[in-house]
């Protein structure tokens, strides 16, 4: 007969061994990788890791954990990034408002899309504008 702990190491032991052979040649994983395609693609909507673990048929707490173990960021924290990275590209490559990308990017609040835009950049979205259009 088994002990709790006897089939909680092995059930570990076959989740590693699963991980390890999903991860492949890349160092990524399968739910990783579908997770960030998703989250580039829908950056702008209500997007959360709830939301993208069940579109991949995953537990949001185990697509959590995958994410921190192979994307070496947290999900959120990925997110943030994909986001500002997108309000970049829409300041430089368009003639949107700064209070027109906020919500494209997935920020209905302005106070909190300057906030961190501010923290990811290290300046404002309109000095960040600025800046790149002198050095052009």
């Amino acid at each position: 007969m088994h002990t709790f702990p006897d089939l909680n190491h092995s059930l570990t032991t076959a989740m590693q061994k699963i991980e390890a052979e999903a991860e492949g040649e890349a160092g990524s994983h399968p739910f990783v990788e579908g997770a960030k395609s998703l989250l580039r693609e829908h950056c702008g909507g209500g997007v959360c890791l709830k939301e993208i673990a069940r579109q991949l048929y995953v537990n949001p707490a185990y697509l959590g954990r995958l994410f921190k173990t192979y994307g070496n960021v947290s999900f959120n924290d990925y997110l943030v990034q994909v986001r500002m990275e997108k309000a970049k590209e829409l300041l430089m490559t368009t003639n949107k408002r700064i209070y027109e990308i906020a919500p494209e990017v997935g920020y209905r609040q302005l106070d909190w899309f300057y906030k961190k835009f501010r923290e990811y950049t290290g300046c404002s979205a309109k000095e960040y504008k600025l800046r790149q259009t002198k050095s052009v």
